[in-house]
């Protein structure tokens, strides 16, 4: 109960952050950045509220994002952390530095490193909202956008799980098109998470950077993706993404775009129709 509480405090002042914007375009932008080896994407929704989920492993996620945000926008709305690897959070502390954040959304009950405490602490000396969440958590962010978490499952215990398998995942609806983000969730987890059942998506931020311990023949059945997003940076001692994954992928046909290869990518959408920028 505790929890749907602090969702619904949530969910009300992002409502009331929408009254306070101009619409545009009616456009929502998903913005995959390249911050090397690791997660970053901001959503810009159409009503302008800024979601950033990870944070990359360093300072560069900062400077990717002034080259996507108006250099007068000093404020990212909600910040969503998937999980508490370096190469997800890295660049928290300076993104707090840079950024007034309005609420953040993270597993801040398990972490087992010095930055991880340290950025958790400076979190709470600013007094930014904190909050869990599972897939009984759903919300919808101003006008006209969907987050639908999907995993942990509700009443899951974090302590029989590895950092990766604790990673929230998170479907971004805006209408009729779909963004899954599911951190470095294993196959086994995404599986699990769909519980046999189809959810179609448009895009797919591959789990893990592409590595084979994700994304299985099951689970593309299950999703039936459009396009693939893989994060990962160039010549990454990993070997990421794996061709196991890759070949996964070709199977069924998804088109793969690779930051390694080309760089921040972003995704628009009108709600009907998507397109690759």
């Amino acid at each position: 109960m505790f929890r749907i509480l602090l969702i619904l405090i949530l969910v009300t002042i992002l409502i009331v952050v929408t009254n306070h914007v101009r619409y545009s375009d009616n456009i929502l932008s998903v913005y995959y950045l390249d911050i090397g080896q690791g997660d970053s994407s901001l959503i810009v929704t159409p009503d302008s509220i800024d979601i950033l989920i990870d944070a990359g492993p360093d300072k560069e996620v900062v400077y990717e994002l002034s080259k996507v945000l108006n250099h007068e926008n000093r404020k990212i709305e909600l910040l969503v952390l998937t999980h508490n690897d370096y190469d997800h959070i890295g660049g928290v502390i300076e993104l707090l530095e840079r950024y007034e954040i309005g609420m953040i959304i993270a597993d801040f009950e398990n972490y087992n490193s010095i930055y991880a405490e340290r950025m958790y602490e400076i979190i709470r000396e600013k007094e930014i909202p904190l909050y869990l969440a599972d897939s009984e958590s759903d919300m919808q962010i101003g006008c006209c956008v969907y987050m639908d978490f999907l995993w942990p499952l509700k009443d899951s215990n974090f302590h029989d799980l590895s950092a990766n398998d604790s990673s929230i995942s998170v479907n971004i609806a805006y209408n009729d098109i779909d963004f899954l983000f599911d951190g470095d969730l294993s196959f086994e987890y995404e599986e699990r998470m769909l519980n046999g059942r189809t959810r179609e998506i448009e895009v797919l931020q591959v789990s893990h950077h592409g590595s084979k311990t994700g994304t299985s023949l099951e689970f593309l059945e299950l999703t039936k993706p459009n396009i693939a997003i893989i994060s990962a940076g160039k010549d990454n001692k990993f070997g990421h993404p794996h061709q196991e994954v890759l070949d996964a992928l070709s199977q069924y046909a998804v088109e793969v775009i690779r930051t390694d290869q080309l760089g921040s990518i972003r995704v628009s959408s009108d709600g009907i129709d998507y397109w690759v920028n």
